[in-house]
């Protein structure tokens, strides 16, 4: 988030001994995927129909997903938030009934292995009635990073 940009500090303490290390953090609002993307096909809902964002990780043990969503809170499997939003078994996030107010960007962390990175995106216009989306991969630093993006038209 925007409001997240400032100071951060590292402090490591052993005994007696303390190390402090200010960190900047600047966050830059963008709707741009970056460079070097390859766009999938694009697919069709309407406005209300249940969205499905994947994110497929691979590892053994596999790791721990979570879905971080636009207002900061973080999904797990078996926890849903408000709106009915939840994690599957298969680490998709499911949407049941969108609307504007699930505009955003949508993250799924599973440290250290594959991330997908998900934009929703809504323009406010009462007559558009339809849902588009499509899939961005690129790579960044060789991990995979996965964007979708969900266009509201008529």
């Amino acid at each position: 988030m925007l409001s997240d940009a400032g100071i951060y500090y590292c402090i490591a303490r052993t005994g007696r001994d303390v190390d402090v290390m200010p960190l900047r953090l600047a966050v830059e609002e963008s709707s741009i995927p970056p460079l070097g993307e390859h766009v999938g096909p694009p697919a069709k809902g309407a406005v209300g129909e249940p969205i499905s964002l994947s994110c497929e990780v691979s590892g053994s043990p596999l790791p721990y997903l979570s879905w971080v969503l636009p207002d900061g809170n973080t999904v797990r499997r078996g926890l849903a938030v408000s709106g009915g939003v939840t994690m599957q078994s298969n680490g998709s996030l499911s949407l049941p009934n969108p609307t504007k107010r699930d505009a955003g960007h949508y993250r799924c962390i599973a440290p250290y292995q594959k991330h997908n990175y998900s934009y929703l995106n809504y323009y406010p216009n009462n007559s558009y009635t339809n849902i588009y989306f499509a899939h961005y991969h690129y790579y960044f630093f060789n991990q995979p990073f996965y964007y979708i993006y969900y266009y509201y038209s008529s």
